[in-house]
């Protein structure tokens, strides 16, 4: 399920009032937002509220920065993907998620460290328990799986 709305708390994970204010202090124009596979999810929201902020720091006629998120890195969920950010002619990257830190040699970076929770066990997975038991049945009555 994609969230919809960005709550209190999730804005204060994203970090969406400092990501506003690095943007707006450092006059970048086209900012890419770079999420893991695990965050991904929270991207247009992360984006939408993003927005909503830079609309209230845009002076008078000034147009405010494009926000848009890069959703296929072909780098590690800990790196920055200027890369593609570069094809797209980002002068900002948002790193949301874990962060090696490396330097990066193109593009300025602001990173939103944090963890992206994994489920670890079989039985945290709905539904498998179900499907594991179909499966015990019938191999100890010999089912033919054909």
């Amino acid at each position: 399920m994609q969230p919809s709305l960005m709550s209190a708390d999730l804005a204060a994970d994203f970090r969406t009032t400092d990501v506003a204010r690095c943007i707006t202090d450092g006059g970048f124009k086209r900012v890419a937002l770079q999420f893991p596979d695990g965050l991904l999810a929270w991207a247009p929201s992360v984006a939408a509220e993003l927005g909503r902020r830079l609309d209230g720091g845009a002076a008078g006629g000034e147009q405010r920065p494009l926000v848009f998120v890069l959703g296929d890195t072909s780098y590690g969920a800990c790196c920055v993907d200027e890369v593609a950010a570069e094809h797209l002619q980002a002068d900002l990257v948002v790193h949301f998620g874990p962060a090696c830190l490396s330097a990066t040699r193109r593009l300025p970076a602001f990173y939103v460290v944090m963890e992206v929770e994994r489920r670890t066990g079989v039985e945290e997975v709905p539904g498998v328990e179900a499907l594991v038991e179909v499966v015990r049945r019938r191999s100890a009555a010999g089912s033919n799986w054909s």
